[in-house]
């Protein structure tokens, strides 16, 4: 299968929505319990979800700046389908480097706001592993919801990155756009993962 991605924007706030099929990963070294591998994928994910690349496609390192998982595990939300597929989630925080002296780099991070503006994007991640009934066909299912946090447009007293306490309006709107999808998201069509 080959990986798939839908991006959405937020017309009034700076949140974007992305929600990518990608072929499924099995971590390198398989731990003992299924949440574990399960976890060591989705960290995989993360990884490609904040990387960044120049202009001919090679991965620039140290580009992505700081990211911080925040919590991780299986998601206290219902059931996201039909076939009782539990899905995880993850909350992360990125901080980018103060200049990018990189050239040719001229992504924004996470498709948000300008680089030079963002002091961190919080990502809500979702990760719901896939396959249809006959499992004929697996993947990823990564909705990952970006929330850029500009100078000046919001209280920093409500965010503590070393003590891990962010509070904000914004992060709050994000959480729950990432709740409502994990709740609502469900796949009609199993054609869409190469199945009959």
């Amino acid at each position: 299968m080959e990986d798939n991605q839908e991006v959405f924007t937020d017309t009034i706030s700076p949140i974007t929505v992305n929600i990518d099929l990608n072929e499924r990963l099995e971590p390198d070294t398989p731990h003992e319990a299924l949440e574990q591998n399960d976890l060591a994928a989705f960290r995989e994910h993360l990884d490609e979800v904040v990387a960044v690349y120049d202009l001919d496609g090679n991965r620039i390192s140290g580009a992505e700046g700081q990211v911080e998982v925040i919590s991780a595990g299986i998601s206290p939300v219902p059931r996201c389908n039909r076939r009782d597929i539990p899905p995880y989630e993850m909350t992360a925080i990125q901080t980018l480097p103060a200049t990018n002296n990189v050239p040719g780099d001229t992504r924004r991070p996470v498709r948000s706001a300008p680089r030079q503006e963002v002091d961190f994007t919080a990502l809500f991640l979702g990760l719901i592993r896939y396959s249809t009934p006959d499992a004929g066909a697996t993947s990823d299912i990564v909705v990952t919801v970006a929330v850029p946090h500009v100078a000046g447009e919001y209280d920093p007293a409500l965010v503590d990155i070393g003590s891990k306490r962010f509070e904000t309006p914004l992060m709050e709107k994000g959480r729950m756009v990432a709740d409502r999808i994990l709740r609502t998201l469900e796949v009609v069509d199993d054609g869409l993962f190469g199945a009959d």
